[in-house]
């Protein structure tokens, strides 16, 4: 029992969190999903219990590939078929202001 105590009151039990991640995109229109992109990710990591923690539990590595996913979705988004028609339904409807 000391031996715990001294231990949690010096910081040095680890924490070991792991496992699948993934974050889910849908673009919603008129309440209806038009199109949907999941990103996923594997990755684990090894902290202290008394550490402050400001990557939202996600560890550095992941925080990294979270924000590196908007980028990603815009790329994919950009080429889908499904969003042209629909920008091309909207510019038939709002012709742009711009031309």
């Amino acid at each position: 029992m000391s031996g715990l105590l001294a231990a949690s009151s010096l910081g040095i039990l680890p924490v070991s969190n792991s496992g699948e991640h993934a974050i889910v995109y849908d673009l919603v229109v008129n309440g209806v999903v038009l199109t949907s992109y999941s990103y996923q990710k594997s990755f684990s990591r090894v902290f202290n219990i008394w550490s402050k923690d400001t990557t939202y539990g996600l560890g550095q590595e992941g925080l990294d590939w979270a924000l590196s996913t908007t980028d990603q979705f815009l790329h994919d988004v950009a080429g889908d078929p499904k969003i042209a028609e629909l920008l091309a339904e909207y510019d038939y409807y709002f012709p742009s202001r711009h031309s």
